[in-house]
């Protein structure tokens, strides 16, 4: 686990409300490594999300060991974890996100604007641009979102999140919105950025059909680890 980027041990969380204490995670292990697709499976309320909300330092576990890029989150003031957050993690959700008043391209940047940094706009442009080639639709960069299909969209929501070149992505339902045609083309799309740049993906999906696209699958089931698969390709 040394070249680990997201390393989580022993991580439980519960939630209180009064007397009652509710158990979400119960003692999860696992790594992701560079180039690596992880699929976490399982039903509504098994707990994917609550992990890739800690995963993605949003959140804290009740107990057990986060690190990102080797650093302890438990050893970080939350200055330092909105740097690492920034720095080494992009976030892709079910809904794109994508502000309809801005083009593709300036949504694009928008993760380089946000961050502390000394890269101009000519800079940011640029790099904006090389991540909508690489999805392949550099040619909607001058669109808005209302003009683009359901897919593009989330392909675009993709590239905002390689702009400042993550170490992992986090996804959380990515495909949820989409049919299954351009489901598959999201699913393309996060397997070539792993396999071309090395960025890890954690895809968390009640969809079965993300476990084709993944290098290994693990499903969740209240709250524990209950199978870890490796996958071929399709």
């Amino acid at each position: 686990m040394g070249d680990a980027i997201l390393e989580v041990q022993g991580v439980t969380k519960s939630y209180r409300q009064g007397p009652i204490e509710t158990p979400v995670l119960r003692g999860i292990d696992f790594a992701v490594s560079p180039g690596e697709i992880i699929a976490v499976l399982g039903p509504s309320g098994s707990g994917k999300s609550t992990l890739l909300n800690i995963l993605g330092l949003m959140d804290a576990p009740t107990a057990g060991t986060v690190r990102v890029g080797g650093r302890r989150a438990h050893d970080l003031d939350p200055e330092e974890r909105a740097h690492v957050r920034n720095e080494k993690l992009g976030f892709v959700f079910q809904f794109d996100s994508l502000l309809p008043e801005f083009t593709v391209l300036e949504n694009v940047t928008m993760p380089g604007r946000i961050r502390a940094g000394t890269s101009s706009a000519g800079e940011l442009e640029a790099r904006a641009r090389a991540s909508l080639e690489s999805l392949g639709i550099a040619k909607l960069a001058g669109r808005f979102p209302q003009q683009l299909s359901g897919g593009e969209r989330q392909r675009a929501a993709i590239a905002r999140a390689l702009l400042n070149s993550p170490s992992a992505i986090l996804a959380d339902e990515p495909t949820g919105n989409l049919d299954r045609s351009n489901g598959e083309l999201v699913f393309s799309s996060l397997r070539e950025q792993a396999e071309s740049s090395g960025v890890a993906v954690v895809l968390v999906t009640h969809n079965e059909e993300a476990a084709r696209f993944a290098s290994r699958t693990v499903h969740i089931l209240d709250g524990r680890l209950n199978e870890t698969s490796v996958q071929g390709q399709p």
